[in-house]
């Protein structure tokens, strides 16, 4: 048995542009997501920082 290298981090599945628009809101009006999901491809490495970055633009959307 062998396996890859690299880990993947699950995600892709609310992609930005498809699922979500670019303010990260989807077609339910006030449901925002910012987590992996919203990622096109595994990053092949761990996306912790940019998940952060995702809530914290979001909160700011919100906030307004």
């Amino acid at each position: 048995m062998t396996t890859q290298l690299r880990g993947a981090h699950p995600g892709g599945t609310a992609k930005i542009g498809v699922v979500v628009d670019k303010t990260m809101e989807t077609e339910v009006r006030g449901l925002y997501v910012a987590d992996a999901s919203v990622l096109p491809t595994a990053p092949g490495a761990p996306p912790i920082l940019t998940i952060v970055a995702f809530a914290k633009y979001v909160s700011r959307l919100i906030a307004l």
